[in-house]
C-alpha cells in the first residue's frame, strides 16, 4: 500500500544545469525561429469561396459556380440548400461532372477564362475535380509578385517546381522574372502553354519543362545554375513522367535543402506549400529553417485559408513556409 504524503512533502528539485553547458558548450540562438502567420486569400474579383462543409466546397470562379469535393471541410454547411443547388457544375467521384440547366451543356474539358492582374488563364473541368487553378494560392501570388518586382534585380531567375498549369509562373513573369516552369504532368504543362499561346502572353519569358523534379534539381546543381527565387507546390503524393514516386513526407526535406543550394548569392525568396494532413505549420517552418536558416532575411510559416461568403468558417487548404531576403522594414534587403 502506497502512503498518501502531504503535498508539502513534494518539493521541486533545483533546476539542473543543461548538459551542453556542463560540457562547456552554449546553445546557439543566431537563427531566428520562423514567424507564425495566417494567410487569407485576398479580395479577388474573379474568385469567391461561397461556402464549405460536409466534405465539399462551393465556389464562384469568374461567372461559374462550382460544387466539388473538399476532404478538409469536415464541418456543417452554412449556406442554405438553395444556394448549393444553384451550382452551374458539380463533381462527384462516381459520376464526374454534371451541369445545371442554366449553365447548358458542360462536360469534362469545358473551360472559361480568368485573370489575376495582368495574368490571364483558363479554368477547366478536369477528370479529377480540379479546375486548372488552385485559387487559394492567390494568397501567395501577390507575395511572389512583390518579391520579383521590388527585389532590385532586373529579370530575376525564378524556378517553379511542381508548377501545375503555371499561374504562379505567369504572375512572376508579368512582374519581370525569367521563369523556368517544371511539372511531371504533361497535360498540366500543356494547359500552361495554352494560357500563353491562346491568351496573348507570348512575350513572357517562361520555359516549360516536363520532368521529374528531383532529377531536374540534381542536373541543375551539376550544371552550376542558380536562381533568385524558387517556388515549390508539391502534392502529398504523386508520380513523375516516368512513374517516379513522390511522397512529401519522405522526400520534401531533402529536396528543400537541394533547392537551397540553387539559390544565387542575390537570392530573393523561396516558398513551399504542403498539403499533407499530418503536417503542421511548425513542421513546415522547421523544414525551411533547415534549408535556408543560414541566409539571413526572414522565415515565416503558417496556413493558407479562404474566408467564405456564408458563415464564419474559414477553409484551411494548405500550409506554407517561406523565406525572403527582406529583413526588417519594407524594401530592406539583407544580402
Amino acid at each position: 500500500m502506497v502512503e498518501n504524503l502531504p503535498v508539502e512533502s513534494f518539493k521541486p528539485e533545483p533546476a539542473r544545469e543543461p548538459s551542453c553547458a556542463s560540457q562547456g558548450l552554449a546553445p546557439s540562438f543566431s537563427v531566428k525561429a520562423p514567424k507564425a502567420i495566417s494567410l487569407f486569400t485576398p479580395d479577388w474579383d474573379r474568385y469567391e469561396l461561397v461556402d464549405s462543409g460536409g466534405g465539399r466546397r462551393l465556389e464562384r470562379m469568374g461567372e461559374m459556380i462550382v460544387d466539388r469535393p473538399e476532404p478538409k471541410a469536415w464541418w456543417d454547411r452554412s449556406a442554405p440548400d438553395e444556394v448549393w443547388n444553384g451550382a452551374d457544375a458539380r463533381f462527384d467521384v462516381d459520376s464526374g461532372w454534371r451541369s445545371s440547366s442554366r449553365a447548358g451543356r458542360l462536360a469534362q474539358g469545358s473551360q472559361w477564362e480568368l485573370s489575376y492582374g495582368p495574368a490571364r488563364f483558363f479554368a477547366r473541368l478536369s477528370s479529377n475535380k480540379h479546375l486548372g487553378v488552385f485559387p487559394e494560392q492567390a494568397a501567395m501570388w501577390g507575395w511572389i509578385r512583390d518579391r520579383v518586382s521590388q527585389g532590385g534585380i532586373a529579370q530575376p531567375r525564378v524556378l517553379n517546381l511542381f508548377g501545375y498549369t503555371g499561374i504562379a509562373s505567369l504572375v512572376a513573369a508579368h512582374a519581370g522574372a525569367v521563369v523556368t516552369h517544371l511539372d511531371g504532368s504533361k497535360p498540366a504543362v500543356s494547359q500552361g502553354r495554352e494560357n500563353i499561346d491562346e491568351l496573348g502572353q507570348e512575350h513572357l519569358s517562361i520555359r516549360w519543362i516536363v520532368d521529374d523534379v528531383r532529377a531536374f534539381v540534381a542536373r541543375e546543381l551539376r550544371r552550376g545554375n542558380s536562381y533568385e527565387g524558387i517556388i515549390l507546390d508539391p502534392p502529398s503524393f504523386g508520380r513523375g513522367p516516368r512513374q517516379e514516386v513522390w511522397k512529401s513526407s519522405e522526400q520534401l526535406p531533402a529536396l528543400l535543402k537541394e533547392c537551397a543550394k540553387l539559390l544565387s548569392e542575390k537570392a530573393l525568396f523561396m516558398v513551399a506549400t504542403v498539403y499533407s494532413i499530418e503536417a503542421s505549420a511548425t513542421m513546415v517552418g522547421n523544414l525551411v529553417l533547415d534549408a535556408v536558416g543560414d541566409k539571413g532575411g526572414s522565415i515565416e510559416a503558417g496556413e493558407i485559408a479562404m474566408i467564405p461568403t456564408y458563415g464564419s468558417k474559414p477553409l484551411s487548404v494548405s500550409l506554407v513556409g517561406r523565406w525572403s531576403a527582406v529583413n526588417g522594414g519594407a524594401g530592406s534587403y539583407d544580402r
